[in-house]
């Protein structure tokens, strides 16, 4: 199937198109609200600027697909295959890409307030900059993404994989983070105030200049991690103690 036949049956009234090929068709701009693509191909498809709002793309292959500022709100995909895919300034606010294949793709400034990315795969993926404000990222995979300036305020990431990502200057206010794996991770210059990082793996982590004020580490392993200028007023640390001076600190162990 062709981008023309596809908008024809669309503008004649017809909403589910499962299995169909559309692979590298040019559907720039066009106005596809409600659609059901379950299981199509759409690899390297072109969709930038496409208003896809409550669209069904349940085990949709958009590999490479381009979907810059495109509107994305409320979509499902659940097992979308996003992989390497152009995202960037996308809006997908309340989508649920649960159990989707986001690695490599680039996400720069999007919008992904209160998105649902359960088990996803977003390893090396580029969400710098990007709102993921009351998000659900239970369970992962952000292996070496970069999460640089992201805003993860209200956000879940309990269980996440974060080993080697970047969360330089990241907004991580009184988010969730028990049990996330954080070995390697750079959160320098962080707002991590309030945050909870119980049995956190922490191991070999950045922290400095980072601001831990009054954040949980209670049972992190904080093994090779530095906190050089971060500021852990009133935090609590792996042993249970409550730190209470403001001064530099660098653990060796």
């Amino acid at each position: 199937m062709d981008a023309e036949e596809l908008l024809e049956k669309y503008a004649a009234g017809q909403r589910k198109f499962h299995s169909v090929n559309l692979g590298g068709v040019d559907l720039k701009s066009a106005d596809l609200k409600e659609i059901d693509l379950y299981n199509s191909n759409l690899n390297g498809a072109d969709l930038s600027e496409a208003i896809l709002i409550g669209a069904k793309l349940n085990s949709v292959v958009l590999t490479r697909a381009c979907l810059k500022n495109a509107d994305l709100q409320l979509i499902e995909g659940s097992s979308i295959n996003l992989s390497w895919a152009d995202l960037n300034l996308a809006w997908l606010i309340g989508a649920s890409l649960n159990s989707a294949n986001l690695s490599n793709a680039s996400i720069y400034q999007a919008n992904l307030k209160s998105i649902h990315l359960n088990n996803t795969n977003l390893i090396g993926a580029n969400l710098a900059e990007t709102d993921l404000t009351q998000a659900s990222l239970n369970s992962a995979a952000l292996k070496n993404a970069n999460l640089q300036k992201a805003q993860f305020r209200g956000a879940n990431l309990e269980k996440c994989n974060l080993s080697g990502a970047n969360l330089a200057e990241a907004d991580l206010v009184a988010v969730f983070l028990g049990q996330v794996n954080l070995n390697n991770a750079s959160l320098q210059g962080a707002n991590l105030e309030r945050a909870c990082l119980e049995n956190a793996n922490l191991m070999n982590a950045n922290f400095n200049s980072a601001n831990l004020k009054k954040a949980n580490l209670t049972g992190a392993n904080i093994y090779g991690a530095t906190f050089k200028n971060a500021d852990l007023t009133g935090a609590i640390m792996p042993d249970g103690e409550v730190y209470t001076t403001d001064v530099n600190v660098g653990f060796a162990e």
